[in-house]
This record gives C-alpha cells, structure tokens and sequence, in this order.
C-alpha cells in the first residue's frame, strides 16, 4: 500500500536562520521530503540525501522539533523543523519509515 502524503505545520532553523510558527511546513511524500519556509526557501531531500532525521530540542511545546542531517553541499549544515510537541519522536519515525535517513 503506498504511503500517503504528509503535511506539519510548524517553524525551522536553517543554518543561523529561524523562522517560527506557522512559517514553515514539513511534507512528507514517497518521492521527496520538503520543508518549506517562507522569505528562507525550500529545501527538497530524495532518499539518498537525507543520512538521518533526529528528535530535536530541549523545551516542550515551544523548542522541540526534528533535525534534518543531510548531504546536499548547496544547504546550510543545520536544518531543524519545528514543531509544537511534547515529543517529535514519532514525526522522526514517520518520516524513517518513507526511506529516509536512519
């Protein structure tokens, strides 16, 4: 059965730059994962980009997120989206079971 789309709503870090909530929206798809942030850009990952994806942060509901480890040489090393959770644990564990990172 193929995975359906998914769609969060939330801020990002990229680089030294943060956007926060609701500028920023995670989607999730078969073929690509995509963070867009508005006035940051958008940042499109195939499979065999992304090494890993992380739980992220430190504070609830205000910190926490899901960090993108990548190895696409024309974006900024540290990319975070996030996200208002307690635990962004299974957002990470989503988007390991559509391929990407570990």
């Amino acid at each position: 059965m193929p995975h359906p789309e998914q769609k969060w709503r939330g801020g990002a870090r990229i680089g030294s730059m943060n956007a926060t909530w609701p500028f920023a929206q995670l989607r999730l798809t078969p073929e690509h994962l995509v963070l867009q942030v508005v006035f940051l850009g958008t940042y499109v990952f195939r499979r065999q980009q992304v090494t890993s994806v992380e739980p992220y942060g430190l504070i609830p509901f205000v910190g926490k997120g899901v960090r993108i480890h990548h190895r696409v040489d024309a974006y900024p090393k540290k990319i975070v989206f996030w996200y208002f959770c307690v635990n962004p644990q299974p957002i990470a564990e989503r988007i390991r079971q559509y391929g990407y990172g570990t």
